[in-house]
C-alpha cells in the first residue's frame, strides 16, 4: 500500500471509532494513552507560542491541523488561521471548536497552493512521521516558500 493510502486509511477508521468528545485520543496526542494533563498540555501551548513569536496582526497556517486542538489554543494570538488536515471529520469537528478567525481546509497538505509569503507563521507540528524522506523534502521546499519569516516543525513530547 502506498504511503498516502495507508495514512488516509488509518485515520479515516482511527477518527471514525474515536469520540470527538476525547479530542486528544482522536488525535493522539496522548502519554501513554492517555490525556495530558493541564499543566503538560499548557507547556506544550507555551512551548508553540515562544516556538512561533505570534502577533496579534498575524496570518497562521497550520499543517495537518488535526481536530484544531493546537489550533484553538494558537487563534486567539493571530488575526487569521488556516487550518489544513486531509479529514474531513477532523476539519468539521475544529470548526466547532476554534474561534470566528481559524479557516478550516480539508485536503492534503501535499497538494494546498497559497501564493508565497501568505503567512507570518507556519506551524508543522507531530506530522512529519507521516511522510518519507522524499515526500518530506518536497514539502519543505514547496511550502517554505509559503512563511514570510518563519516556519517551525514541532515534535514536542509530554513528559
Amino acid at each position: 500500500m502506498h504511503n498516502d493510502d495507508y495514512w488516509k486509511q488509518y485515520w479515516q477508521h482511527h477518527v471514525a471509532q474515536t469520540s470527538s468528545e476525547q479530542p486528544f485520543h482522536q488525535v493522539l496526542r496522548t502519554l501513554n494513552k492517555q490525556a495530558p494533563e493541564p499543566a503538560q498540555f499548557s507547556a506544550l501551548i507555551s512551548h508553540l507560542k515562544a516556538l512561533l513569536q505570534l502577533e496579534s496582526h498575524h496570518v497562521l497556517l497550520d499543517l495537518c491541523c488535526g481536530n484544531g486542538l493546537l489550533t484553538s489554543e494558537l487563534a486567539n494570538d493571530c488575526r487569521q488561521v488556516f487550518g489544513v488536515d486531509f479529514c474531513e471529520q477532523l476539519i468539521f469537528d475544529m470548526d466547532k471548536r476554534c474561534p470566528p478567525n481559524v479557516i478550516g481546509i480539508t485536503t492534503d497538505v501535499k497538494s494546498v497552493s497559497f501564493k508565497p509569503a501568505s503567512f507570518d507563521r507556519v506551524l508543522f507540528s507531530a506530522a512529519i512521521q507521516h511522510f518519507n524522506p522524499t515526500e518530506t523534502i518536497h514539502l519543505l521546499k514547496t511550502l517554505t516558500p509559503l512563511a514570510k519569516t518563519q516556519w517551525s516543525i514541532s515534535d514536542y513530547r509530554y513528559s
